[in-house]
């Protein structure tokens, strides 16, 4: 619903107007009774970089913690509270009825210019004003979805989401995306229509009018039991096969498997193989199931190499010196670990499920480029690790 009377009062001041949260009356279902019920809505004005009310902008408002757009069943649609509108000659708007919650509001003005605000809806809320918002140059974002470790799996489509915001992003056929946005900081989620394979969450802060490349993103797909995945190890045998793989896939056909591994009745329990030129896939890793120790840092190891979550009994895991860019939520199901140390890789964020370490009595993540870390993340990070904030790699 609109306040006419406040127009004339909105473009005298459309520079100091901010975005506002408020109750407003409406009718209840029906309309007949003339009851009326309080309703929150969502009201405020565009402007741009001169102040100068910005008239026929597309609103949105989306419910922060949501995807929109393509979903694993290939169907698209809206969730509940997804409101549309679009401002009027003033630059003025209203989106209402709203619910309760946290809600991403998204301005945009002929696919050139854009902002974004935050506005969180309580249940008493009467009034609640925000930073002014100012729509300038749409920033770009541009990357690249690999699919690896795709088994028996064929003709594997990964898409791209952002929380909070209408968007539908389908790779071209090398993988390719882009995307325009306002300036901010976007939480991107990247998946397949498949869900053997692992969703990857990555978070990018980008100023008005920039590009920026993210470069590559992978996704795995989880191992299937079959032929292709043989099934963890039970006793030595099989054990000292699976270090061999991984001895004989870097090369080292001559280093001895008790080199590099120490057993404990009659089970492979550490695994040294620092330093040793180890590439993508870890061909036999995710076999040795009474593994406990195992140090693979300083190799030349990206994303393309996570570690199998069957590894639950790992207590120490070593991959620092490698090529990190992210992990997957794998890790987050060693929740045995005491001791973790990725440090000096290009790390951009860790998965949800990392704040699952609550055995972590060690934890070394310096020198990486996680410059975007969620508050949780954070918090988790600095109890284990203080000072971390201060050696990472950001622009």
């Amino acid at each position: 619903m609109r306040r006419h009377d406040f127009l004339p009062l909105c473009a005298a001041v459309a520079a100091f107007l901010a975005v506002r949260c408020s109750t407003l009356p409406i009718e209840s279902a029906g309309g007949s009774s003339g009851t009326e019920v309080s309703a929150r809505a969502v009201e405020g004005t565009a402007i741009d970089t001169t102040g100068k009310p910005i008239g026929g902008a597309l609103v949105r408002l989306r419910r922060s913690s949501d995807l929109f757009g393509y979903y694993r069943n290939g169907t698209t649609g809206l969730q509940k509270n997804s409101l549309d509108t679009v401002t009027d000659l003033l630059g003025h708007f209203t989106l209402g009825p709203a619910d309760t919650g946290a809600f991403t509001i998204e301005l945009l003005s002929d696919d050139t210019l854009g902002a974004t605000a935050a506005c969180t809806v309580f249940a008493g809320d009467a009034i609640k004003r925000l930073a002014v918002q100012v729509l300038t140059p749409l920033a770009t974002i541009a990357g690249q979805v690999e699919i690896v470790n795709t088994d028996s799996v064929r003709n594997v489509s990964p898409y791209v989401n952002l929380y909070g915001l209408q968007r539908q992003i389908r790779p071209d056929s090398l993988g390719r995306f882009l995307v325009r946005v306002p300036q901010g900081s976007y939480r991107f989620s990247f998946s397949a229509d498949t869900e053997t394979f692992d969703t990857v969450l990555l978070t990018v802060k980008i100023a008005s009018g920039e590009y920026e490349d993210i470069g590559s993103v992978f996704l795995s797909g989880r191992p299937q039991q079959s032929a292709l995945a043989p099934p963890q190890c039970l006793t030595w045998a099989c054990d000292s096969s699976a270090v061999r793989a991984l001895l004989d896939g870097a090369g080292h056909f001559s280093v001895r498997v008790d080199s590099v591994a120490k057993t404990a009745d009659g089970r492979v329990v550490e695994l040294r193989l620092r330093d040793m030129g180890l590439q993508a896939p870890l061909t036999g890793l995710s076999q040795l199931s009474a593994l406990e120790i195992l140090d693979l840092g300083g190799n030349n190891l990206d994303s393309r190499a996570q570690i199998p979550a069957g590894l639950v009994n790992l207590r120490t895991l070593l991959l620092d010196h490698n090529a990190y860019g992210y992990f997957d939520e794998g890790l987050g199901a060693l929740t045995a670990l005491k001791v973790l140390d990725v440090s000096y890789n290009d790390l951009q964020f860790f998965p949800r499920s990392i704040v699952n370490h609550v055995m972590l009595d060690t934890l070394r993540i310096n020198n990486n480029m996680l410059c975007g870390t969620d508050s949780s993340t954070s918090i988790w990070a600095d109890s284990l690790d203080p000072g971390w904030q201060t050696t990472q790699n950001c622009p």
